[in-house]
């Protein structure tokens, strides 16, 4: 109980090991004293009821502390090594895959964007064309308004628009090539920030962090060294780079585009894989070990559960076995 309140105090508060040994050490001695006087409270059967009481909660509070201590450190113990390796695992194949990603969503982007402009600009030609309505009437003003907004600062002079009801074909092709011709601007536009979208990956540290990664996902090595949690870091901080240098392109793209609600959809699939602080860092904290619990890994929540639960009975077992031996063999014999 001593080795793990003050192993865990230590990781947790950044303390000298030697003061956490101490501190735990006072700890358990305070938890001795607490329950002698339990002891003699009980056997004079004169103490008022609220000293009785504040001397229980007391005692209580200072197990729960140790319970969570105690839970914090077996649960590292059992687990980290397991955690660290999947982190290992995770920034390898979120570092190969986010540029296939930006890729794949940022051409998705740029076609649908194409498909909805084209349509609204075709709708516009055919009703200027319309036999029925020949030339350039409300309905066509209208259609040409949507082709504006799904371009936005593109406009056409107001001369070009005047009613021709003898040659509509004519206005029709001569009005949409404009239009097809300021969308086509428009791709090119968002495919030079695509190519320059590769400027964000430095391929020479690219394949560093991945081979470090591979070098440290080993499990001969300790997982807790100081080499494998600088591998982490290293990656999780290259990732971020990454994806912030990406994310921003892919918002310039948005912004050069009409408000569509898929470009916004496509975009929030785009999601960071990889998280700072590093998860298994903060885990080495007490406060974070429940969020870490019920939170990670994210694609399957709570799969440290049962892990926790087992640290928390053996902590149980290990603080009542040795209150229990501590009564026995000292408190009764007193």
């Amino acid at each position: 109980s001593i080795w793990a309140t003050s192993e865990s105090i230590n990781k947790s508060f950044d303390v000298p090991i030697v003061i956490s040994y101490l501190l735990g050490v006072a700890f358990v001695i305070t938890m001795a004293m607490f329950l002698g006087v339990l002891k003699d409270i009980i056997e004079e059967r004169r103490a008022s009821i609220l000293k009785f009481i504040f001397v229980i909660v007391t005692f209580l509070i200072l197990w729960l502390v140790s319970l969570s201590t105690n839970t914090h450190k077996l649960f590292i113990q059992l687990k980290l090594q397991d955690i660290r390796k999947n982190e290992l695992d995770e920034a390898k194949i979120a570092i190969k895959i986010i540029e296939k990603n930006i890729k794949t969503i940022g051409d998705q982007v740029i076609e649908d964007y194409r498909k909805y402009v084209s349509s609204r600009i075709i709708n516009y030609k055919e009703e200027v064309k319309n036999p029925y309505n020949c030339g350039h009437g409300e309905v066509a003003d209208s259609l040409m308004s949507e082709v504006q907004k799904s371009m936005p600062g593109f406009s056409i002079p107001p001369h070009l628009q005047r009613r021709n009801t003898r040659n509509c074909r004519a206005l029709a092709n001569r009005m949409a090539g404009r239009m097809f011709t300021e969308l086509e601007n428009r791709i090119n536009s968002m495919n030079t920030v695509m190519r320059n979208l590769e400027e964000c990956n430095d391929t020479v540290k690219r394949n560093e962090i991945l081979q470090e990664l591979e070098e440290k996902n080993n499990y001969t090595i300790d997982m807790a060294s100081i080499e494998v949690k600088q591998a982490i870091s290293n990656a999780h901080e290259y990732y971020n780079e990454l994806y912030e240098c990406y994310n921003t392109g892919l918002v310039q793209i948005i912004n050069s585009t009409h408000d569509s609600i898929e470009a916004k959809k496509r975009i929030k699939k785009f999601e960071k894989k990889l998280e700072l602080p590093v998860p298994s860092f903060e885990l080495e904290k007490i406060p974070y070990l429940l969020p870490f619990i019920t939170q990670y890994p994210k694609e399957q929540p709570g799969r440290y559960f049962n892990s926790f639960l087992l640290s928390v009975a053996i902590s149980f077992i290990l603080d009542l076995a040795a209150l229990i031996i501590f009564y026995f063999v000292i408190l009764k014999e007193d």
